[in-house]
């Protein structure tokens, strides 16, 4: 029996650019399919489902896994989060995730502590922790990948704030 190669994924990152480098990012995550089980907008308000204020608990959880993080505006919505995430220097930073038995990092292409690490860790953590409570196991539940955006400066950064913050207003137009 002969297995065909898998299909080469192309990735969406800037070749080349160092993701433990210092500074503000803007990401994207979806649920899988883009299925509506974060909550719901009612009024120009987001009401989180249980699933929702789990994925909102695990988001603010972040910076204590991640010491060279810092978390700014973000908001969950029906079927995807945004948020800008700000790292800091990573050299001296304190990587608390999961390692294999022999204490290396448990995903050793991915850097610790860098945006992908921290990403990669929200969406395991989220995704496990719904499974269970589903009595389900390894369901897909976010989409393969994440949209990120490098924040370029304060005017950026402030325009991203308000897009995350009107984000519900403008449900179900703009995602």
């Amino acid at each position: 029996m002969s297995h065909a190669p898998l299909p080469n994924r192309r990735s969406i990152r800037l070749p080349g650019y160092d993701y433990t480098f210092p500074t503000a990012y803007f990401i994207t995550i979806l649920t899988w399919q883009r299925k509506p089980v974060l909550g719901t907008v009612i009024d120009h308000a987001i009401q989180l489902s249980e699933t929702g204020t789990l994925a909102q608990r695990e988001w603010l959880r972040l910076a204590q896994r991640f010491t060279q993080l810092e978390l700014d505006e973000f908001v969950v919505m029906p079927d995807h989060v945004h948020g800008i995430l700000l790292l800091k220097d990573v050299k001296n930073t304190q990587y608390t995730g999961a390692n294999t038995p022999d204490g290396s990092p448990s995903r050793p292409h991915v850097v610790p502590g860098s945006l992908g690490a921290i990403v990669r860790a929200y969406k395991s953590t989220v995704a496990r922790l719904v499974n269970f409570s589903r009595f389900s196991d390894g369901e897909p539940f976010w989409q393969r990948n994440y949209f990120e955006r490098v924040v370029s400066d304060e005017r950026d950064i402030e325009r991203i704030r308000e897009y995350i913050r009107s984000n519900p207003l403008n449900w179900p137009k703009e995602s």
